[in-house]
């Protein structure tokens, strides 16, 4: 599952990338990962998924279209 979170700007996900996991690893273990998270600035859900569609992942079917989630968030504090 991938989670995209716009924020209404431009289309960047620099600043805030990581995976999702089923649960906080413990020492020597593994990570139990589920999917991926990431802001995307952006306008529209539409502009999200034609830029993922269009990216090197999206153009190798890594990421699942079906299952994508895109939410609006609202930051708390942004520093520079």
């Amino acid at each position: 599952m991938l989670r995209v979170y716009m924020r209404g700007l431009s289309f960047h996900t620099d600043d805030f990338i990581g995976a999702l996991l089923d649960e906080q690893p413990k020492d020597g273990e593994p990570m139990k990962i589920n999917g991926s998270c990431f802001i995307a600035q952006a306008s529209t859900k539409e502009e999200v998924l034609a830029e993922l569609k269009n990216d090197v992942y999206g153009k190798a079917d890594v990421w699942d279209f079906e299952k994508i989630q895109i939410l609006p968030f609202k930051p708390a504090i942004i520093r520079p």
